[in-house]
């Protein structure tokens, strides 16, 4: 059979759907691979399943390489690992060579290797043949190390990505264990290890004599594991060809993103970033996790008050509600707890995002893309032309954005969006900097919040104290209730830690704060005035959630101090 009907066999075995085969074609065009060989990249095929389609293809005999054992395999060269290919016998001028891929022959008749043999190719499974060349050259030790530290890994669906339409591919299975080459399973189990401890970030850095690998778990970076240096370059290129970036590009930084889909049907999205460093590329992988970014008003940590300042705002026909905070605050989970509290079938909501970070069944939802020319500013002018009741902006970033933002509150509709600011009341500052007028602002703005997040106390180990007996000499040593809790650590927290909780500014634009900001007032006379309609600060909803045991005094120390 022609070699050439190669992927309509792949389908026909059941091997791959048209679609991913589509895809996959296009993909090996633009990264100018082999497409057998970007196949077993991959991972997302059985392929003792492919070589036996292969073999049946190219009529050549197929051969399980598994059989031989180390008094059979030659000494390493760098060619095997150029071309792929390993020499198993060797009777006179016939050289019988174990491949995964028959484009790898052209690569050895380039190198000028075996020009005066005769070359009879035997197929073989491309997992094992990569296993065996990687016990060859030494580095197969370091990865096994990692994997035996969980053997009953739950199973992980990837959702390839064609980075052209931006349309997810079909699911592929990448837990055929089997099958899989190390480094295949190695990034596998890195993922779910992710995904267990709850981690927000995977960093992945390369250096002279090692490669470091850091989760941030409830906002703080720890060292997860290390491995040698020699290996990142292979970690990235299997991160990047999930995320369908190109493998060949390691001088410019490179964004994407990957969809993992577990087998207790959950989803979690990857935003990957890659970045040129001196002993290599620096990956960060942002982890989404759907199912903690969706949650009801009652979760966010809100005090009573604070809630129904929240609601009320909420429930305005118009106006503008921003939210507040550095990079990691929950600024997200606060503005889709609110598209959830408003999505109803009466209203049209529309957002815009960078990334789209959960699907709401009933919402618009735009995903950003400058490249396109699809930016904040014109996906907000659009909305305003599609009768919206409801726009919800990722972040305002710009003063174009921020003016059609202030025009859209002022004219009959509920803007949602969010400012990188130290405060509720620099928000303000932040706006007139950016050029806003002050009498318009002061017309737009409903509510602003501004949170952060501190690690909350494991409520199995924690331990209450006399907060007497704990030394501070800081602004915050008058006002501490007479017991608090310290973290002890167990075997079900990190260090006395689990999860995370809020500290929530809220500032009401009232009559009176409207006022102060159509005046061009200061920060302090604005907060002063916010003090006196019964606004309270970030410290006082720390202390707040001290006085309940949910943080402990260092916490609060390190998030606002």
């Amino acid at each position: 059979m022609l070699a050439n009907r190669l992927p309509d066999m792949l389908i026909e075995h059941g091997l791959m759907t048209r679609p991913m085969m589509e895809n996959t074609i296009a993909l090996a065009s633009r990264e100018q691979l082999p497409l057998i060989s970007l196949l077993i990249r991959q991972g997302n095929i059985n392929t003792l399943k492919l070589a036996q389609v292969i073999a049946h293809a190219f009529s050549c005999p197929l051969f399980d390489i598994s059989c031989l054992n180390n008094a059979f395999l030659p000494e390493f060269k760098p060619w095997m690992r150029l071309c792929r290919a390993l020499p198993i016998a060797w009777k006179g001028q016939v050289v019988h060579l174990a491949i995964a891929d028959p484009a790898c022959l052209t690569t050895l008749s380039e190198q000028g290797l075996f020009a005066k043999q005769h070359i009879q190719p035997v197929i073989v499974d491309g997992i094992k043949l990569d296993h065996i060349l990687n016990q060859l050259d030494g580095q197969s030790t370091e990865l096994h190390s990692h994997l035996a530290a969980d053997s009953s890994a739950q199973e992980l669906t990837v959702l390839m990505n064609d980075p052209v339409d931006e349309e997810l591919a079909q699911t592929a299975d990448i837990n055929e264990t089997a099958n899989e080459a190390p480094v295949v399973r190695f990034v596998n189990q890195l993922l779910l290890d992710a995904v267990r401890l709850r981690a927000s970030d995977i960093h992945i850095e390369p250096y002279e004599l090692c490669c470091r690998i850091r989760f941030r778990v409830d906002g703080i970076l720890r060292e997860n594991s290390r491995t040698a240096a020699r290996l990142a370059a292979r970690l990235g290129a299997r991160l990047k060809v999930m995320a369908a970036l190109d493998i060949n590009e390691r001088r410019r930084p490179q964004d994407g993103r990957i969809r993992l889909k577990l087998t207790d049907k959950r989803f979690i999205d990857l935003r990957i970033s890659t970045l040129p460093t001196l002993w290599g590329e620096k990956i960060v992988l942002r982890v989404l996790d759907s199912t903690g970014v969706l949650m009801p008003l009652t979760a966010l940590g809100f005090s009573q008050t604070q809630l129904q300042l929240y609601r009320k705002a909420l429930s305005s026909r118009q106006g503008m509600i921003l939210v507040t905070g550095p990079t990691g605050s929950g600024k997200t989970v606060t503005l889709y707890s609110g598209l959830g509290h408003l999505n109803a079938i009466e209203r049209n909501i529309s957002t815009a995002e960078d990334p789209v970070e959960i699907n709401l069944e009933g919402v618009n939802q735009v995903a950003v893309n400058r490249r396109s020319g699809l930016d904040f500013a014109t996906a907000l002018r659009a909305f305003l032309r599609q009768d919206p009741d409801v726009v919800m902006l990722g972040e305002i970033r710009d003063q174009e954005t921020a003016d059609i933002a202030v025009k859209a509150a002022q004219t009959g509709h509920l803007v949602l969006s969010t400012l990188h600011t130290n405060s509720a009341a620099d928000t303000i500052n932040r706006l007139l900097n950016m050029g806003i007028e002050a009498y318009n602002l002061a017309s737009a703005l409903t509510l602003i919040i501004s949170q952060r997040l501190a690690r909350r106390l494991c409520v199995n180990c924690r331990e209450w104290v006399e907060s007497s007996t704990l030394v501070s000499d800081d602004q915050l040593t008058d006002k501490l209730p007479q017991k608090v809790c310290i973290a002890k650590g167990c075997s079900q927290c990190h260090e006395g830690y689990r999860g995370r909780v809020a500290f929530v500014e809220l500032l009401p634009v009232c009559a009176n704060v409207a006022e102060k900001i159509s005046t061009g007032a200061d920060v302090r006379e604005i907060t002063s005035a916010a003090r006196l309609a019964g606004s309270s600060d970030l410290f006082d909803s720390a202390l707040s959630v001290l006085a309940a045991g949910e943080t402990s005094l260092d916490e609060v120390r390190r998030v606002l101090l």
